[in-house]
């Protein structure tokens, strides 16, 4: 009997020189979203995982994926990011619904 893999969706950046570029995801996290970029080329959105964890992320050339410092213990999305690299998201403590 087959089973039906499941469907992993990763932020990606586009460029016109490079192309499409996965971003993947931070080691343990099966999915990546991204919301926004900066004219600077950082990417922020947020990773989840089968178990129903959200965080938010920061992408840059320089370091790669990395969950913001202090989202990771929360329910959290990054949804903006400047030039200043300041970054503008929800965050909810664990046990609080984000609906």
């Amino acid at each position: 009997m087959a089973h039906a893999q499941a469907e992993l969706n990763h932020a990606f950046l586009w460029t016109q020189a490079d192309g499409m570029q996965d971003l993947g995801t931070i080691p343990g996290w099966q999915n990546s979203i991204a919301y926004a970029i900066s004219d600077s080329g950082e990417v922020v959105g947020y990773d989840s995982n089968t178990a129903g964890n959200v965080t938010a992320f920061r992408w840059t050339v320089k370091a790669g994926m990395q969950h913001l410092p202090g989202a990771s213990m929360t329910w959290s999305v990054a949804v903006a990011v400047n030039n200043s690299g300041d970054v503008a998201g929800r965050l909810l403590p664990n046990g609080h619904n984000h609906q």
